[in-house]
């Protein structure tokens, strides 16, 4: 008696759907990871602006950013003052 885990395990038999449907549920789940991790980097950015943002001016000013460059800061990694200068030495 063949069951359908009989058929689907013979050698050399292909079933055209069943491999759409595996393959769609693959495609699935790499686009819902991708999505799990954009929405976990995304809250660790907010996370990261809020904690920046909760900081006064002058302990901002001490650790050399403005605190119109948080976002940039939060989003780029980088200094907006550093990639001046350094776009300046390109340039000369």
């Amino acid at each position: 008696m063949m069951n359908a885990l009989t058929i689907a395990i013979e050698p050399g038999r292909r079933f055209g759907w069943l491999d759409a449907v595996a393959g769609g549920l693959r495609a699935a789940g790499r686009t819902l990871w991708q999505l799990l991790v954009k929405i976990v980097e995304h809250r660790r950015r907010k996370r990261m602006m809020a904690a920046l943002a909760a900081l006064d001016n002058h302990v901002l000013k001490d650790i050399g950013i403005g605190r119109s460059e948080i976002p940039y800061l939060v989003i780029t990694g980088r200094n907006m003052a550093d990639e001046t200068k350094r776009q300046q030495r390109t340039m000369s």
